[in-house]
């Protein structure tokens, strides 16, 4: 579970880093680090590009929403996540610069803004007396502790066998928020284990960004359920087909039923 193996990866590391293997080897292949950043750097910029191509059809999908209001001040659920998916949207916009620089701090700090956004559209859809709505359009914040705990009984309701929703993303939630808070676990991320100090000219952050691509995947598969699940209250069932098409591009991202039981014991 995540959470749990937080505490023996930071000791793994730190073993690692202490072996002082990384710094040796460097010092024998001078050019391996910066051999080793273009690749990471090709892959990634690779990657963005696919999503990059996308992008603007995601955005269609969005605007697929704006029809089912008049103005953009009313206040009911459709302008709300109408509002939620343009900004995880945008987000993504964001995600992509950061990775692309080698920020790995900010790209994993923008994913969770990105998620965030769209929990809250899965929270205000789902809300039977409105009241989070309401709230939401008074300004006041909405913890994402609470769109967990909705689409926890929402997801249970609609299936029989009992899945871990709120356990899973309680863990998940918890290592985005090292990224935001600054936990040691993330800083890591920004050490430079071959000149054993910080990450000054990226070698660490363009490799871990390299790793955690799956985290933007995440990030657009969240935003295309959001916009289906507005779709879905709408009635647009062209509108669903189009987001399930795109969908089909993402099918690692989605558990087999035996990931499913695994994860069921693991949590039981």
């Amino acid at each position: 579970m995540l959470r749990n193996g937080v505490e023996e990866k930071i000791k793994e590391r730190i073993k690692k880093l202490k072996s002082g293997k990384a710094k040796a080897y460097f010092l024998s292949n001078i050019f391996y680090p910066s051999r080793q950043q273009l690749k990471d750097k090709k892959q990634i910029n690779q990657f963005l590009e696919q999503v990059e191509a996308i992008n603007p059809s995601i955005l269609d999908l969005i605007k697929l929403i704006r029809s089912y209001f008049k103005n953009i001040w009313d206040q009911n659920k459709i302008v709300a996540s109408y509002l939620l998916l343009c900004k995880a949207h945008r987000v993504l916009d964001g995600v992509v610069n950061e990775a692309r620089v080698g920020n790995v701090t900010g790209m994993v700090e923008l994913c969770r803004s990105g998620i965030e956004a769209v929990d809250l559209v899965f929270l205000l859809m789902n809300d039977e007396n409105d009241e989070n709505l309401k709230k939401w359009f008074r300004g006041e914040i909405i913890g994402n502790k609470i769109a967990r705990e909705s689409e926890d009984k929402v997801l249970n309701k609609m299936f029989r066998n009992k899945i871990p929703v709120k356990q899973v993303k309680d863990d998940i939630y918890w290592v985005y928020s090292l990224y935001t808070h600054s936990g040691y676990g993330s800083i890591l991320d920004l050490v430079d284990v071959y000149n054993e100090d910080f990450d000054f000219k990226r070698y660490s952050q363009f490799h871990y960004i390299n790793s955690y691509l799956h985290l933007i995947e995440n990030l657009i598969v969240n935003i295309l359920l959001g916009v289906k699940n507005v779709l879905l209250f709408s009635k647009n069932l062209d509108g669903i087909n189009k987001v399930d098409e795109q969908l089909k591009m993402f099918k690692k991202q989605f558990a087999s039923s035996q990931e499913i039981l695994d994860l069921k014991k693991k949590y039981s």
